[in-house]
Order: C-alpha cells, then structure tokens, then sequence
C-alpha cells in the first residue's frame, strides 16, 4: 500500500540531506506486524511487494509497526523508521545508504538480555559519490547489542613482546580465540609503535594467556619495573586491545573519496544553537559492536557516532564497542548530558578521538575506556574543524562536570587528556557555552580518577584556560578538589601540566620519562584575586626509567634509549613561539606561578647525560633535575610559598635554578620554602643538617646581607650550592619571603613606565625589578602588574621609572600622582621598610596622603604601618609623629576584618629640610633585628627627598583563624605558617 504523505515525508528526508536521494512516489511502506521476506508485511501478495535490495528503494516502516529483518538485504536508497525495524540473528549483512530512525521508532540489534548472537554487517553505503548516515533523532531509539561471551575489550601484556617475537603473554583469560584481531600499544614515545596481529593459537594458564600472532613484532611492546624509589615503584604493562565484534557498523571497504566515510549521529540533524526537542530526547543502547571506515575527514559534523544537540538523555550509553580505522574522531559528545561511554576502544582516528564539545556537556561519564594512535592533522590550518586538531587529545573535555575514570591514552601524536576552556578553545564554531565555563565545581561534579598516559608527543595531561577547580559555600569554609592516582609516561612535554584558580589536590601521581612530569600554574597575573593552590601528594616522578624504548635518533644511539627531545613549538596550540627545552632537557616539578606544595614525593633519575660521544671536547649535556623554575619572557612572579617537603631524591640532582632572561622580572626570583630539610639535606663542610630553610635563585634581593658564595659560616648562614645554582637560606637565620606589587596607579593608564623599580639597600645595585621603555607584548592588564619577591625584614629603595623630563631617574617624575603598594604572602610579624623618593621641588608646607585602599581579600590595615624617624632631630618632620594609625573601621563582610577605602590621614610637612640621612638604624631597617616604632621623617639629601615607610603585619588573634582556610588546604596548617593574603597602601607624593 502507498500512501501520498509517505511520499512527502521521504521529500522532505531528501531535501534534509543536501538533496542525495531522488524522491520517489511509491515507497515500500511496511503496514502490518511481520517478516520482512513476507509480502503481506508490506500490504502484498506477491514476493514483487518485498523490497530485496540493489535497486536503490526507499523503505518506510509505519508508526505501530514490527517488522523483523530475516534475509540480507543491501543496496537500499534509505530506510525511515517509524515503527520497529528488529534484525533477527542469522542475517549476516544488511546495507542501505540512509537509515533513519524517527519519533517512534527503534532500531533493534540485539537487547541486553538476548544479544545478538550471529554477525552482521550493517553497511552505510554510498550512493551516486555521496557518503551515507545513520541517524537517530528526537524521540527515536536505537539498540545494538552483541555477543561479549565473556571476552575483555581490552587488557594488559604479561610479559615484555620482544622485537622478532610472534606470540605474547596476556595477564589472564580476555577470552579472545583464534581468528580474533587485536592491537598493542606502543610504550614509547612514538604512538605508530603500535602494532596489528590476528591470533592464530590459544593456550590458556592459571594466571596467563598465551595468544600466537600472525606477524611478528616490529618494535618492544615494554613490561616491566620503570623504577622505584624507597616506598613507592611503577610498573609499567603495554595495553592490547581487541578490535573485532560480532556486530559491525561500517562504511564501504573502499569508498570513492579516501577518508571519507559515512556517519552516525543522534539527535538533531540540523545545524543551530541548542538541542530542539530537550523534551522528547533520543535513546541509545549500544554494546559490544564495532565501528570502522566512518567519518569524513576534516568535515565538521560528520563524525563516527555523534551526540548532536541531545539536550538531558534518559538513556545514552556505549559500551565495551571498538572504534578503529575511522577518519574524523570517534565518539562526539556535542550539547548532551548524561552519556555514558564505558571500556571502548578508540584505535587509528584523525583528530581529538572521544570530544566533549562545547561545555554544555555535563553528568556523562568515562570509565575505562583505552584509545590509542590518535593521529594528527595534517591539512593547513585553515583547512581544520578544530585547531587544537593540529596536535589531537586522545580524551578532549570541553567540560569539567562529568567523571573520568580509569582511562588509558595509549599512544597520541598529541595530547592524551587534554581539558579545555570551549570559550577560548572552540570559538571558532560560534557555539555559545551557557555559562557553564569557569563555575565552581561540586565536589562530585568533577570525578577525575585512576587514568592513565603515554606514548603522547605533547603531554600526558593538559588543564590550560584557567578552569576553576575548586567549589565552596564560602572563602571561610573551602574545601579541595582532589583527583587520585594518575600515571604518565613516555611523554614528549609535560606528564602533567594543570592550571587552576581554586584548590586541587592531585593524590598518587606516577611519573616516568618525561621531559617535564610536574608543572601548576594558575591566573598568571598576581594582582588578580583568587590564584590557585596546587598540591602534589604521594608522588613517584622517575626522569630515566628501565624502559629504554628504541633509538631512532642520534643522541639516542648514542645513550641506547629513546629522549623526549621533541621541539614543542613545532606543535600549534601546544606552545607556539618558543623552545625552552633545547637538548631534551629533563625536569621533575617546573616551578612557575600559583602556590604548589609537593608532599611526600620521590623523584629518580634526574641526572645530566652527555649526548656526545665519549671524548667530545666539547660534549653537549642534557640537563636534568628534580626541581627546575620556569622561564619565559613575563613579569609574573612565583609564589615565595612555594613548598617541598617530606621529599627523598634518588639518584638525582636535586635542584637547577635556570638562569632566568632579563625581561622574566618576577620569574627570576624563585624560591621554594623546605621547612623539614627534605632539599637542604646536609649543608657542606660539618654544619649539620638544616631543619627549616628557603632555596632561592641566586639574586641578592633575596639573600640576607653579606651573603658570599666562598663561605662556609654555621648553620645559619646561607651557603652557595654552585651545582644546583641556588642558596640555602636558614629560616632561622631569616624568617623568609614576603611579595611586593608596586603600581603607578595615576600613570598607567597613559604611560607605558606603569611599574616601579625596587633595589636593594645597601650597597647594592642589584635590580629586583624592571620597568619596561615600550609596553610589554602581552599588553592588557599586565602592563600595570609588577610583583616581585623580596626578604621580609629588610630595607629596600624604591627606584622610579625615567620619563622625558623628569629630570634625575632616582626621583619622582613630574606627572607622577600616586602609586601603591601590595604587601602579600606574608607571616604576622613580617616586616619591611620602603625608601620612597618625592618630588625635587617638594616644599614644606604641601601634603602627602595615605589611603587604606582595602580591596577583595587584603588584610593590611593602617595599623600595620610604621612611619620611621631619625635619631638626630629632623629638620622637618611630618606628623603624627609616633605610632600606629589608629583603625576604627566596620567588619569586612568577606572575612570579618575592619575595612573602610574612603579613610584618608593627610600629613603635613613642618619646618624646613632635613639634614643627610646618616642614621644607621634606619639605613639597615633594623635595630637588634627588632623593627623600631619611633615616627615618619621627611629627609633632604640635596638631590632627592625620601620617606621610610615600614610596614608590619600584625599578630592573629583567636577570632581570625578563619583567613587561613582560603589559602591552605586541610593537614597543611601546621607545617605551613599561616600567612596573609596581604593588602595594599596608596601613597600620594604630588601637591594637593
């Protein structure tokens, strides 16, 4: 029977699909319950009612209708699904250009209690040079399940597959048989080491399964110990994963345009913003199948299996399937909640392989799913759906609120988990995010745990974009984000590489032959509120491991193993424009901004290597240490809470402080707080061990006075460690680090000298920090932002830009209004004294003004300020002349702590100018190392006016313990003191 509006249906069908099918006025419409092979099914009598395939028909099955497939059938125009369209388990293959499953409808393969136990080919094929699809949408269904018989989707070697070998030892029974083809991982740098075998003997042990392949091995799948250190050790087993089911999803074996396959997609199927039809989703039940020669390479949308615009599923789940030999990813999640993916397998695809699209994909899960050789793109840049496409994400997460567990990245030419901010990642599909971007997570919300990466050509893990990591009620009550137990290895850049504004906890990390295995970052600029707190706890960080891979290259022939010596700015999207790490150099933990506290970590391995020849005059070393800093060409500055502790070495060069460039400003004064000797460790000559101590770069802003390389003082001296090109500070000796920002608050704005300079008094001119004659390439908000780590305790001078005009660079230029001054990251009782210079034609009688300008989280109040004086009597003197400021103030309703910006104390200048500052007490900023109280002076040196401003953060008291909460995490309290957020002060210099 044929009916008129069928026919404008399948129209319709056609035209949605670019116009691929000739619509046709008498399509096979299936009108009652039956067997395909029945003409009755189809309103006949005759077997010429039955639509047997390779004439290009078009097949409509009524709403309300069943029928059951029982013969083969290919060549089909286009099969629309109203009803049910069930395969019974003898037909072996069925192939159709477009099937479509609609409101109504289900697909049936197989279902949960009776898989399908035959095999079958469904084949998407091609019609007239255009690829075919199949599509699920809004309200339609779709169940495919085949026959698992008790076999794993994949599992691990037992024992090292040697090169020549043509058999390999699996840990226990996956159930695999004879006939059956897998793939095993590489477990070196190269992702193309993997290798395909089918099995041609079986012979089953107690613990062990031994499987004879086809071929022998090419290259040495690895199995054995990486390395250990006292406590903690990584065992490293290369991943063999079965590729071939029972039921098959596939394209054409050769089709017409290469890499170009057909699609599977659920959901809507037409382009646009947001899901259509949220209330009427479609459903998925897919297990145990295998997908092949699907996608269209470079072809934005048409994808493996794709999740488009799904809206809140009911159900969405694929299970234990085999995606291999595709051309444009593997599984796409794009705008649909709640899909499961579970123990697949992602082997031989183009692009990111399992891709969480936009951000709005949240309450999925991945769990236990293996991919291995993601490939990269190739095509120019303009030609790419995804730029990140250029180095690929085996696992590529647009969204933080869904759990990742127990995956395997097993070999990708980029990326293996790589999480993305899809405002900045994927805005070239002009795709809105909702506003799910950058929002605290619950602490179910992000469920990061057990994964594993290697044999990746950038890095194990990439969190870039400034993801917030953390949720909370209130600053006063935070608690961590805490991801457990993630492993990489044979990585060519990072292991690791995680940036947050929040507070994480990264619990069980294994780390092995990687050229860096720890890196945390967080806002970048400092004068930002809110920088992250990154803890690395219960750490195994192996630089050379036993895994010795294959030597391609020269220097690796050389030193018989494989180097990750990759230039990573050859790789768009990973760090493009430069190349810090020349000869393969090889670190543990990058230190660079945010706070990051490693506990409880062994690293191994961590020596210089020579790369030349034994006898080269002049060998070249690849570097290598547990500990190195960052350097880059910024102003950012590094936490001067920075701490290790609880630490062992083996066999490894502690620390190498990288000489930073001169335009690294903040950079270059790393320091890092070792309060239990776990890096001190025994200093040289007889002092004994230190208990607390800073390592610092080698910058004298950051060393006590009289610091000298050649000596060899007690236990609270600072001692040069020329092999580590850093110094050991007693804390005893120096209570630590304090950070300062200085900014031009009037001047910034117009005037590329928007920062101060600081020097060290006396008697050095040691720059701390610099100020720039053009503006800064990075532009924005960081032109006003200079921080810089200084020693608490100390004097230092303030050094003012020279701008045309100005006159001498050592005092305030003419148009300078106000600046301020940031004090943070300090411990009460910390203290320190400016030396800030005013105006030349500065005259008795004007005014200077101090504002508390309290600002987010700044706890430094007036009372922290003390204004010095000469002993000799000053000529002119500024009032008030001794004390603190008082503070009557409201509570800050953030924390509780007096706050009001409009307090303003004006100070008048009295008499006439002071004599030459000559006073030592206030030249070396101490008195008996205690901070003196007396009041502020105004001095005239007959070439510059100067203020001395101390400032001295006060005691806790019992109602204050809660600041601590937002800056350290739960245990560290104790072994960490308590420290400020700081605050900051605006300095006035000009006539009011």
């Amino acid at each position: 029977m044929r009916r008129s509006y069928v026919s404008c249906l399948i129209v319709v069908f056609c035209l949605n699909l670019g116009g691929a099918l000739s619509a046709q006025s008498d399509p096979f419409e299936a009108v009652r319950n039956g067997r395909w092979s029945n003409p009755r099914t189809w309103g006949g009598q005759t077997s010429a009612a039955v639509p047997k395939g390779g004439r290009g028909e078009e097949v409509v099955i009524q709403q309300g209708v069943a029928v059951a497939l029982d013969l083969p059938v290919t060549g089909l125009a286009s099969v629309q699904i109203f009803g049910t369209l069930k395969v019974l388990n003898h037909v072996r293959t069925f192939g159709a250009h477009k099937i479509q499953v609609n409101a109504g409808g289900r697909l049936r393969i197989g279902k949960n209690s009776s898989p399908f136990r035959g095999k079958i080919d469904i084949v998407l094929e091609e019609r007239d040079s255009r690829t075919g699809a199949l599509f699920v949408t809004y309200g339609g269904a779709i169940d495919v399940v085949g026959n698992r018989r008790g076999r794993s989707s994949h599992g691990k070697l037992n024992a090292t597959l040697a090169i020549g070998a043509n058999s390999l030892e699996m840990v226990g029974n996956p159930g695999w048989a004879v006939g059956d083809a897998i793939v095993v991982a590489s477990t070196d740098y190269d992702s193309k080491q993997a290798e395909e075998f089918t099995i041609t003997t079986v012979s089953v042990g107690a613990s062990k399964t031994t499987y004879g392949l086809n071929l022998s091995a090419a290259f040495e799948h690895w199995v054995g110990l990486a390395g250990a250190g006292g406590n903690k050790s990584l065992t490293i087993r290369a991943e063999v994963a079965l590729l071939n089911r029972n039921v098959v999803i596939r394209g054409p074996l050769k089709p017409t345009v290469i890499f170009h396959g057909p699609q599977v997609q659920v959901g809507a199927l037409t382009r646009g913003q947001g899901p259509l039809n949220v209330a009427n989703p479609p459903s998925v039940n897919i297990r145990w199948a295998e997908f092949r020669g699907l996608g269209k390479r470079l072809k934005t949308g048409e994808y493996p299996f794709h999740f488009h615009r799904c809206g809140r599923m009911k159900k969405a789940i694929i299970e234990g399937c085999s995606f291999h030999h595709n051309y444009n990813r593997t599984v796409v999640v794009h705008h649909s909640e709640r899909v499961k993916l579970r123990n697949n397998v992602s082997y031989n695809t183009y692009g990111h392989a399992f891709f969480f699209v936009s951000g709005l994909e949240k309450d999925c899960e991945l769990i236990g799913n293996l991919g291995l050789s993601t490939l990269a793109e190739t095509a120019p840049r303009e030609m790419l759906q995804h730029p990140g496409d250029a180095a690929p994400a085996t696992f590529w997460l647009a969204t933080m609120k869904m759990v990742v567990e127990d995956n395997i990245s097993a070999g990708c030419q980029g990326t293996g988990f790589w999480v993305a901010n899809p405002q900045e990642s994927y805005a070239t599909q002009g795709l809105a995010t909702g506003g799910i971007v950058n929002q605290p997570l619950g602490r179910s919300e992000w469920v990061f745990n057990r994964n594993l990466s290697h044999s990746n050509g950038a890095h194990g893990y990439f969190g870039d974009d400034r993801p917030y990591l953390f949720g909370s009620g209130s600053p006063s009550n935070p608690y961590a984000l805490v991801v457990n137990d993630f492993t990489a290895y044979k990585c060519e850049g990072y292991g690791l590489f995680t940036r947050n504004l929040g507070y994480v906890v990264w619990d069980g990390i294994r780390t092995a032959d990687c050229q860096i295995a720890l890196y945390a970052a967080t806002s970048g600029y400092p004068a930002v509120d809110g920088e992250g707190t990154t803890v690395f706890k219960d750490v195994l960080a192996i630089g050379d491991s036993n895994n010795r891979g294959c030597d391609w290259k020269r220097d690796e022939v050389t030193v018989s193993r494989s180097l990750p010596n990759i230039n990573l700015s050859r790789l768009p999207n990973v760090f493009p424009g430069h190349d810090p790490y020349p000869d393969g150099e090889l670190w543990g933990l990058e230190i660079y901004d945010g706070l990051v506290i490693v506990d409880d970590a062994e690293f191994v391995n961590y020596m210089d290597l020579s790369l030349d020849p034994t006898g080269a005059a002049n060998p070249r070393i690849r570097r290598a240490a547990a500990i190195t800093n960052r350097i880059l060409p910024i102003p950012w500055a590094i936490d001067p809470r920075n701490t290790v502790m609880n630490t062992q070495f083996y066999n490894a060069r502690k620390i190498w402080f990288r000489p930073g460039l001169e335009s690294s400003n903040g950079v270059n004064q790393v320091g890092i707080y070792d309060p239990d000797g776990s890096i001190s460790g025994p200093l040289p000559s007889s002092v004994s061990t230190v208990a607390e101590a800073y390592i610092v770069a080698d910058n004298l802003a950051m060393l006590p006075d009289g610091a000298s390389k050649a000596g060899t003082g007690g236990v609270d001296e600072p001692h040069w460690r020329s092999e580590w090109n850093a110094w050991i500070v007693p804390k005893l000796q120096d209570r630590g680090m304090l950070q300062v920002m200085v900014i031009d608050e009037g001047n910034f704005v117009t005037t590329p000298h928007s920062f101060m300079e600081l020097r060290r008094e006396p008697g050095t001119s040691t720059i701390v920090a610099r100020s720039y004659n053009t503006p800064p390439p990075y532009g924005g908000l960081l032109t006003k932002v200079h921080p810089f780590n200084v020693k608490q305790g100390h004097l230092y001078e303030m050094v003012f830009p020279k701008l045309a005009g100005s006159g001498s660079s050592g005092g305030a230029p003419p148009n300078l209004e106000s600046f301020s001054i940031t004090v943070r990251y300090s411990n009460p009782g910390d203290w320190i004294t400016f030396k800030i210079p005013v105006s030349n034609d500065f005259q008795p009688g004007n005014q200077l003004t101090f504002t508390d300008d309290l600002y987010f989280i700044s706890h430094l109040r007036m009372d922290c300020l003390q204004f010095l004086s000469s002993t000799l009597p000053p000529l002119g003197t500024l009032l008030p002349a001794s004390g603190f400021f008082p503070a009557q103030r409201q509570p800050d309703p953030w924390f509780g702590l007096p706050t009001d910006s409009t307090l303003v104390n004006v100070l008048t200048v009295k008499g006439g100018p002071a004599p030459l500052l000559q006073d030592s007490t206030i030249a070396n900023g101490s008195t008996n190392g205690q901070p003196p109280t007396s009041g502020l002076a105004w001095f005239h040196d007959s070439q510059n006016d100067f203020l001395f401003i101390r400032i001295v953060l006060p005691d806790y008291d019992a109602g204050s313990s809660s600041l601590i909460q937002p800056w350290f995490l739960p245990g560290y309290q104790t072994a960490i003191k308590p420290v400020y957020k700081g605050g900051m002060i605006t300095v006035k210099v000009r006539d009011r």
